[in-house]
């Protein structure tokens, strides 16, 4: 009996690890976009994009999803504060530095 506790325990822990654990494949941060692949990257740039698509027109004019996935790279390596802040948080600081640098 006493085995049969010490079992359902173990796999009660495992269940509460694996259900509190961060889903793969995302990026919650910038730190973690770094580490996705390329085309996950995108994909994530692309559904920012799409929510603001207002002001990435009016900032980054025809510009292409890769060429716009190379400023944002190029923008945080310029400001490595945003490496451990919110992904969104990020992209909102590039596109408006690229308002800026527009003007």
């Amino acid at each position: 009996m006493r085995l049969y506790k010490i079992a359902f325990y173990a796999l009660l822990l495992t269940g509460f690890a694996a259900y509190a654990a961060p889903m793969g494949g995302g990026a919650d941060t910038v730190s973690d976009y770094l580490m996705i692949s390329t085309e996950q990257q995108e994909i994530s740039l692309s559904r920012y994009l799409d929510a603001n698509k207002d002001i990435a027109n009016q900032c980054m004019p025809n510009w292409s999803l890769d060429k716009s996935n190379e400023y944002f790279l190029s923008w945080v390596n310029d400001n490595p504060q945003y490496l451990r802040r919110g992904l969104t948080t990020a992209f909102s600081g590039a596109l408006l530095a690229a308002c800026k640098e527009k003007k």
